[in-house]
């Protein structure tokens, strides 16, 4: 426990300093804040639609490239499982006891998140900073290019908060410069008794007007280890 709360202040320390931050440091920092290496979370998904409103509710633990979804509610997605180790991707079904290999730019639960979304929040490793500016809050605009046509999205706008480094919105595009989708990062919290970061993402789907996702975090939790059972492909069955 006592590691944990150093850990969790020594971010938090990282992030308020007075420092002249380059690029690469606002987006490590930023990083920092939405996917430290090792974390557990309590997550509420909710998909609205005229038509119907549909919630989900689901597990993620992460440690450093491994990410696991483990689907709690509702009761027909109970138990499904989705794993990353590192770039690949499997989705357990535990109707059939089977697990197929996916791809991460297919959707969650048919949500305006993509799988990518949810596990792979450390743009850093996929992407450069073309540019940076200061905009008329006094906010940093990161201007994001992929390191290879692999990645979902081809470029990323990244509103960051000057002092905190707190994320604020992310706007995503094709390669074209066409507008595909949006998150906002809202409702700040403090976890750990110190680690301060965005409880409630809502992304707004630019071809679906009439359709929103929110992700709610319930709990979230800096993690000074998990086991390595939960990540490995023959255990997912066993819980």
């Amino acid at each position: 426990m006592v590691k944990l709360l150093y850990y969790s202040i020594t971010i938090q320390l990282l992030l308020t300093l007075p420092v002249f931050a380059n690029e690469k440091d606002i987006l490590y920092k930023s990083t920092m804040i939405l996917a430290p290496k090792m974390f557990s979370a309590k997550v509420k998904m909710i998909i609205s639609e005229p038509e119907q409103k549909r919630e989900y509710l689901f597990k993620i633990l992460r440690k450093n490239s491994q990410v696991l979804i483990h689907f709690l509610f509702p009761s027909i997605n109970k138990g499904r499982k989705i794993l990353r180790c590192k770039d690949n991707y499997f989705l357990y079904l535990p109707s059939v006891n089977k697990t197929i290999k996916v791809t991460p730019k297919q959707k969650l639960v048919n949500s305006d998140f993509s799988i990518e979304d949810i596990t792979c929040l450390e743009l850093k490793n996929n992407y450069i900073v073309k540019n940076i500016i200061t905009d008329e809050n006094n906010n940093y605009q990161l201007f994001l290019n992929a390191k290879n046509r692999s990645i979902s999205y081809a470029n990323i706008k990244f509103y960051v908060h000057k002092t905190s480094f707190m994320p604020l919105k992310q706007i995503f595009y094709t390669s074209n410069g066409i507008l595909l989708k949006s998150i906002l990062f809202s409702k700040i919290q403090i976890y750990n008794n110190s680690f301060k970061r965005p409880s409630l993402f809502k992304m707004y789907y630019n071809f679906n007007k009439n359709k929103k996702t929110t992700v709610s975090y319930l709990q979230f939790c800096i993690e000074d280890n998990i086991d390595d059972f939960f990540f490995n492909l023959e255990s997912l069955d066993k819980f």
